[in-house]
């Protein structure tokens, strides 16, 4: 079969590649211009010189904008595709040309096209862009696995021996998620057309698989490609017909414009295109555009406790990952250390756990790697593992647990003997930890009418405190320390980290009440099992429910699992989850983080990117505003786009006038704001936000001998990370931006001082950004006051405090924006709402 194949394909080429052939095709077909495809003719005089190539080229920006709506687009905007059956390679260098970001592969059979494909594209210096290969789409190489974004190709696969193995070579060479957009001549199904002049048709034209639409979606289909659609552009691929004949006869006609063409050919190609033209009105067959999206492969590492159901774009398989692979779903028993990490394929781009938790998973590798690691069902986890601990919390508080052994006396019921328990409406609850489970829980603990009355204390660090849960939820925040001897039963909810590891240890097992019970759905780890053991066998709490253990399964012969323990510990099988709906969920929604993750990470995340930095920004406007740091409608702000470009104060609008809405894209009608957001970005890829002010305080302070001086705790943000730009006039020049780009480059500074003029920070989100701004500004007037205190002497802290302080205040708990900018969000939706209430 490989034999006949090449003997064919050989047949295909000495129709294309031969001298005569060549240029006949040139003559009858190009026109003037190197594009030679059939065309797309709406809009395009007929008449017109050059109207073939005009045509040619609309059909090739017109597949390629298909592509590009079902393209997923990455951060960096680079596409690399690959062009089968590329001929000389006209479309790549349309498409190519205006677009550096843009390159193709051209797989082509005929070695004269590859040359004159190559030539032009050195001619018109893209050659890094466009790369030619010879080869045939039946048999790509196997090193192109999973390489390619998209596949493209114009009139190329009507010459397939098996149009079957060409779209599943086209799949295999194609990333999850890709596209593949083709137009192709097709076999007719119109009613009254005979078999014996189809056939004679693709025999005619060198068609080996001769399908018609509906068959070469099939086919699509079951070579794995999903999203199949044909759209019919019979009617075009006419007028080029007619247009040819036009220009046959024209040839014919005039001997001297037949030199060098076989006019035996042409009499030929005279007779086939008249036709043609009729064939095409009886249905004998049909030409269009097809495209296709290649599905996600997600490997499970091992059997997933119940079957997936199929999701539309994810192909779901059992066993290792291979070089197709995009996601990879694992369970809590399969942890993805380091090394396991750095040794999946490239094509690797999620890891999906069927988990709760994400604590044995390397997510530093993971994102070394640029994986994305989500949870699979969360909001199945979250309800189950709220209902579940709600029961054990009924149960422990009515002492249930210590009694599980507890048999009915022989004699019968004797009122004499109860247990001691606490009612849920006098209870004390403590949770430690305030994330989904842990809130899901409180409202269904508060949804319960005659339970209202129980107290619910919670235990974050400070900074994490959620004051509009505390007043929606009647909860408590307390430190751990003073919480403990406060409550009936206390319930880890909170992640497992450096800091939560082994919290819950003697010291604070002791400070609990002994009639108390610890409750633990977190992680083992959470709680110092040895320190347990101890307090259960001297009466510290009076039980213990643990559903997760350290270690796990707990070895043979511990205490926790012996029959002296019974009434003091009880040790559950991780039910929260372990129920087959839940598991038929989690294991469901695989495909449905799939698609969310990868599917986002183009377009829709692109516009959830942009959303979210338009509310950033147009927060920031309001309260500068608000905080008396505006300038009128001057000054500006701007972040980077996932995109590419950046967003941008407007012009001519006073700061609580603008809304996200009113955010510009990459130009504020400003040319000083473009020209240093600009340089910034450019000079730092880090940047993702920057504000430029021009307050009082820090304009003095840049007109200053010395500049900025960092005198107190604010200023520690700012130590060491202060450039300076010196003043050229209003930054309406081009040529300063080299200048601002040296002032920034090196990766440290958080501010640009501007010389008599304002500054600038610089920041990975607008929040940082902002923060950082008016802490700058603050520390600026406080140096201003102390200067006008003393006379202008300054007595700046010791380098060593400054230093140590600078690290302390960029601890994830205290970074800039880490703690002040939702409450910032909070006082601006007020003056929204007081706002809309006056009106």
């Amino acid at each position: 079969m490989d034999k006949i194949r090449k003997q064919y394909e050989e047949s295909v080429v000495q129709q294309y590649d031969t001298d005569v052939k060549r240029k006949f095709y040139s003559a009858v077909m190009g026109d003037g211009t190197d594009n030679i495809h059939f065309g797309k003719w709406e809009g395009v005089d007929m008449d017109k010189e050059g109207a073939y190539g005009e045509a040619s080229a609309r059909m090739t920006d017109w597949m390629w904008r298909r592509a590009m709506q079902i393209h997923q687009q990455k951060q960096d905007g680079k596409i690399e595709y690959v062009d089968l059956g590329s001929g000389t390679g006209a479309a790549a260098r349309l498409i190519c040309r205006p677009d550096p970001k843009v390159s193709c592969t051209c797989l082509n059979l005929c070695e004269n096209q590859n040359e004159e494909n190559t030539n032009a594209n050195k001619k018109e210096g893209i050659a890094s862009q466009v790369d030619v290969c010879k080869g045939s789409y039946m048999e790509l190489p196997e090193e192109w696995t999973a390489k390619f974004d998209g596949c493209f190709s114009q009139d190329a696969f009507v010459h397939a021996f098996s149009k079957h193995i060409a779209f599943s070579e086209a799949l295999r060479v194609t990333k999850g998620g890709g596209w593949l957009v083709f137009s192709d001549l097709m076999k007719g199904d119109a009613p009254g057309v005979s078999e014996d002049e189809l056939q004679s048709f693709g025999q005619t034209n060198m068609v080996a698989d001769w399908l018609t639409p509906a068959e070469v979606c099939r086919t699509l289909t079951e070579a794995g490609w999903q999203e199949v659609s044909f759209e019919d552009l019979t009617l075009d691929i006419k007028r080029s017909f007619q247009l040819m004949l036009r220009k046959v006869n024209r040839l014919l006609q005039d001997p001297k414009a037949c030199s060098g063409i076989d006019l035996e050919l042409l009499e030929t190609y005279k007779n086939n295109l008249t036709k043609r033209v009729g064939q095409v009105d009886r249905g004998v067959f049909k030409w269009g555009c097809v495209s296709a999206r290649k599905p996600y492969v997600v490997s499970f590492l091992s059997h997933p406790p119940v079957n997936p159901q199929p999701v539309p774009l994810c192909d779901f398989r059992v066993g290792p990952p291979t070089a197709e692979t995009d996601v990879v779903a694992v369970t809590i028993k399969e942890p993805m250390d380091k090394a396991r990490i750095q040794a999946l394929p490239p094509s690797v781009r999620l890891i999906v756990s069927l988990s709760s938790g994400l604590d044995h998973i390397d997510q530093t590798a993971a994102a070394e790697r640029d994986i994305q690691v989500v949870n699979a069902g969360k909001d199945a986890i979250v309800k189950a593992s709220a209902d579940y601990a709600l029961s054990l919390i009924v149960f422990s508080l009515r002492g249930g647990f210590a009694h599980t052994g507890t048999q009915i006396p022989r004699e019968g019921w004797s009122l004499g003997w109860h247990a001691e328990g606490v009612s849920m409406e006098a209870a004390s609850i403590g949770v430690v930890g305030l994330g989904r489970i842990a809130r899901s829980l409180i409202e269904r603990l508060r949804s319960i009418e005659d339970w209202r009355s129980c107290r619910i204390l919670y235990c974050v660090p400070p900074q994490k405190r959620d004051p509009i849960a505390e007043k929606e939820l009647d909860i408590e925040w307390m430190p751990l320390e003073e919480m403990l001897p406060q409550v009936d039963i206390l319930v880890p909810l909170c992640s497992l980290t450096a800091s939560s590891a082994r919290m819950i240890g003697f010291d604070q097992l002791r400070r609990m009440r002994r009639s108390a019970v610890l409750l633990n759905m977190s992680r083992g780890r959470v709680v110092c099992t040895d320190a347990l053991v101890k307090a259960l066998k001297e009466g510290v709490i009076s039980h213990a429910v643990l559903d997760c253990t350290d270690p796990e399964p707990l070895p043979e012969g511990h205490w926790l699992l012996s029959p002296c323990a019974k009434s003091k510990a009880t040790i559950l099988p991780h039910f929260a989850t372990n129920t087959l709906y839940v598991r038929k969920q989690i294991v469901q929604d695989v495909g449905g983080q799939t698609l969310l993750a990868l599917e986002t990470t183009s377009n829709m995340r692109a516009a959830n990117d942009e959303r979210k930095k338009r509310e950033d920004l147009a927060t920031a406007h309001n309260i500068t505003r608000k905080f008396g740091m505006d300038e009128l409608v001057w000054n500006h702000m701007s972040a980077r786009l996932e995109e590419g470009g950046f967003l941008i104060t407007p012009g001519g609008r006073l700061f609580d006038e603008i809304a996200p809405e009113d955010l510009h894209k990459a130009s504020s009608d400003n040319v000083t704001a473009d020209i240093i957001h600009a340089a910034v970005y450019e000079a730092r890829p880090d940047v993702q936000a920057i504000v430029h002010l021009h307050t009082p305080a820090t304009v003095a302070v840049s007109c200053l001998e010395d500049g900025f001086v960092p005198l107190a705790q604010e200023s520690a943000y700012f130590y060491n990370k202060v450039a300076v730009h010196e003043w050229e006039g209003i930054s309406d020049d081009v040529d300063e931006k080299p200048r601002l780009m040296k002032a920034v480059q090196g990766g440290k500074s958080n501010v640009l001082l501007m010389r008599n003029h304002g500054f600038c920070t610089m920041a990975k989100s607008v929040a940082e950004a902002w923060v950082l701004a008016y802490y700058f500004d603050k520390s600026c007037r406080t140096q201003l006051e102390v200067m006008k205190a003393s006379g202008g002497k300054l007595r700046p802290p010791p380098a060593a405090v400054m230093e140590h302080a600078s690290k302390q205040a960029y601890l994830p708990e205290f970074a800039p924006g880490v703690c002040e900018w939702e409450a910032l969000k909070r006082l601006v939706a007020r003056g929204n709402e007081a706002k809309t209430t006056d009106e």
